[in-house]
């Protein structure tokens, strides 16, 4: 097992210990619920990440990349190798007090390799030595870079460093494997916008024909308050002519009744 697999496991393994993702993933870490000695080994592990894949995009571009892209790779090499030493000189003490000295030391290790991958890369500048400020600086880092890019063959290629390469190659392998991740979930995205779209029209169909049914019933109940109310007004004039009738039947029968009996008493 190579020095950075070691260190890459820890860290994935210190990862996990506060609720980090899988292994293959690399989510944003919660350093609040690291101790301050793992909250400086997590920084300085980034910031050393950071550094070698800079110092490899250099060692790929050559000559072929623009001299402000070099510029700004160099300038965060530089900015990035001067915070690792600051932060470790403060990982020090901090690895004392939380009895964490073989760690640093491991760290530390690590630390170094970076530094002499630096220095073979920028020809054994050391990111102790104070390089000019201001407008200037950029012009002559400027010129530095294109110097790079035609420069000879560096003391140390990161291509034959075993270490290094094995380094990147898993780190595009967790690439690979979050752009295929990535792509499933934007799948998944975007067939859940159809099916989402196909719903809304659905509902606004369903929608338009409540609608409409709401109006006939209502057309409906109105022709039923029409018919109710002269089906009333029938009735009453039923009610009326019937009692018409019944007097009429009446009478009737008290005329046949008188006939009767006035035939009957007249015989007699």
């Amino acid at each position: 097992m190579t020095e950075v697999t070691f260190a890459l496991r820890r860290l994935q393994s210190l990862n996990q210990k506060v609720g980090g993702g899988k292994k293959n993933e690399e989510p944003e870490v919660d350093t609040s619920k690291m101790s301050p000695y793992e909250q400086m080994q997590y920084k300085i592990a980034c910031d050393m990440k950071r550094t070698r894949e800079n110092i490899l995009e250099l060692d790929n571009v050559g000559a072929s990349a623009s001299i402000t892209r070099k510029t700004e790779l160099s300038n965060s090499v530089r900015k990035d190798m001067n915070n690792m030493k600051k932060d470790c000189a403060a990982l020090q003490r901090l690895s004392v007090k939380e009895k964490k000295t073989d760690e640093y030391t491991q760290l530390v290790s690590h630390v170094k390799k970076t530094d002499q991958l630096y220095r073979a890369r920028f020809g054994g500048k050391s990111v102790d030595e104070s390089g000019p400020s201001g407008s200037n600086a950029t012009s002559i880092n400027a010129m530095e870079m294109n110097d790079i890019g035609t420069a000879s063959t560096p003391m140390v290629s990161l291509r034959d460093d075993e270490e290094f390469v094995q380094f990147f190659q898993q780190t595009q392998k967790n690439d690979v494997t979050i752009d295929e991740a990535l792509n499933r979930i934007a799948l998944g995205v975007t067939r859940l916008h159809e099916n989402a779209t196909a719903i809304k029209s659905e509902l606004a169909i369903q929608n338009t024909l409540l609608d409409e049914t709401e109006a006939k019933l209502d057309k409906v109940h109105s022709n039923l308050k029409g018919v109710n109310k002269k089906l009333k007004d029938t009735i009453k004039q039923v009610d009326k002519d019937r009692l018409c009738l019944y007097v009429f039947c009446c009478i009737i029968l008290l005329g046949i009744a008188g006939g009767i009996y006035f035939v009957v008493f007249k015989n007699k």
